[in-house]
């Protein structure tokens, strides 16, 4: 059960960590003064790194142990969220935002095998 509890935390703190930026645009565009066309050139580089990761990283994960590639993920994504809080122009928002994408976007596979490899050891035990 402690397991689930923390791949669920991880997990659902990276999916909203992942988002972030996307929680207060007014803000940041207060803060860093940038146009609509940026913000859309920040989110199309979201996007299309999220998608790219989704491909690369999922094949990854079948050669990784989930352990690892989640954990990794955790800490890739952490050290982009360090490098967003210090951003003060667009183009640092055009690298860090991107980036907390593309390395998040393994980790839902890594959960999903952390979670079946402890349940079926869950369920071996009690049988």
């Amino acid at each position: 059960m402690l397991k689930f509890l923390l791949v669920f935390i991880s997990y659902s703190s990276l999916v909203y960590f992942r988002r972030i930026f996307f929680l207060f645009p007014f803000e940041t565009s207060a803060d860093i003064n940038y146009s609509k066309s940026d913000y859309g050139n920040i989110i199309s580089l979201f996007s299309i790194c999220y998608t790219i990761s989704k491909l690369c990283l999922g094949s990854l994960n079948d050669v990784v142990s989930p352990s690892k590639a989640l954990s990794t993920s955790i800490l890739a994504v952490s050290a982009a969220l360090l490098g967003l809080s210090t951003s003060t122009s667009t183009n640092q928002l055009l690298l860090w935002v991107p980036l907390t994408s593309l390395f998040q976007g393994g980790a839902w596979l890594a959960a999903v095998k952390f979670l079946k490899q402890a349940i079926k050891n869950y369920l071996f035990k009690n049988q």
